[in-house]
Formats: structure tokens, C-alpha cells, sequence
């Protein structure tokens, strides 16, 4: 886990934002993926709500999470 996170912040001249979209359920804040993100320091920036249908009535979100390196 480190690993990634020197790789995401090193070697970065100025600022970056690194962005990305995980998906997401309605009950938990981005399920499973969101959470492991949110642990390299991503923090969630928005919502796209019932974008992935998964039976009658039933929806996933799509949640946008970002991580802003720079100095």
C-alpha cells in the first residue's frame, strides 16, 4: 500500500489530482472499492447515483473519488 502511494505522490512537480470512479452501492458510501481508496488518502468528490441497474428497481452508484498531490 505504501508503495503505491510514494508512486502516486513522488516524482510530482507542481499539483496533480489523480481522479477515478469507483462503483458503488446505495447502502454503503462506495462499498468496498471506496473504502481501500480512501485508505491511499482518495476522498470522495461526487455521486453519479442509480447509473448502473442490477435487476428491476435495484441501482449502483457510481462514486468519483479524488486524491490532489502537490506541493
Amino acid at each position: 500500500m505504501s508503495r503505491l502511494s510514494q508512486s502516486l505522490r513522488g516524482g510530482c512537480r507542481g499539483g496533480r489530482a489523480w481522479r477515478l470512479i469507483v462503483v458503488g452501492s446505495r447502502r454503503r458510501a462506495g462499498g468496498a472499492g471506496a473504502r481501500l481508496y480512501r485508505l491511499f488518502g482518495f476522498v470522495e468528490e461526487g455521486r453519479m447515483t442509480k447509473r448502473i441497474k442490477i435487476a428491476p428497481d435495484k441501482y449502483l452508484d457510481d462514486v468519483c473519488m479524488g486524491l490532489w498531490v502537490g506541493p
